[in-house]
């Protein structure tokens, strides 16, 4: 294999945190996590929608902590010792609260589809995609078209 061989290939598989909501599996490109950690006292805040759980303090910074289920038309996450807050690198500094992680895989960019065409428009807007693995589908959130809902654009970084 020549070294622009190689990379192609590398750049045609991505490592992906995969993690259940509502049953179901999902994954965010590893690239786009810069951590996961376990839930911790989150302070609520005021006139927020109520996929916005609150913000919790990360070390010295203000992270808020999203329920991307809700985005998401699933039922909202509970809170229980499974669950965790995977901290993201792309838009707000920003958690969002899954049910459990699953793993990290490796997921070929080219065997990952449209979502179904029976999901709702505005749903099937904030994924990349459907990837069907053994284990079952799993479905690959696009952060990037998440965080711009526009529910998202009050909290938006500036700058």
């Amino acid at each position: 294999m020549t070294k622009s061989t190689t990379a192609r290939a590398a750049q045609a598989e991505d490592r992906y945190v995969c993690f259940r909501l509502a049953g179901q599996e999902f994954a965010l490109p590893i690239a786009d996590v810069k951590e996961t950690i376990r839930p911790r006292p989150v302070t609520p805040v005021f006139h927020t929608p109520d996929f916005v759980l609150g913000l919790v303090n990360l070390r010295g910074e203000v992270v808020a902590v999203l329920d991307v289920a809700r985005i998401l038309g699933l039922r909202p996450t509970e809170i229980g010792a499974e669950s965790r807050v995977v901290v993201v690198k792309r838009g707000p500094k920003a958690g969002i609260v899954v049910d459990s992680l699953s793993e990290v895989r490796t997921i070929d960019a080219d065997s990952i589809r449209p979502p179904p065409a029976t999901l709702d428009r505005q749903i099937a807007g904030y994924l990349r995609g459907v990837v069907a693995l053994e284990a079952g589908p799993v479905s690959v959130i696009d952060l990037e078209h998440v965080f711009d809902a526009d529910a998202l654009k009050p909290f938006r970084r500036s700058g």
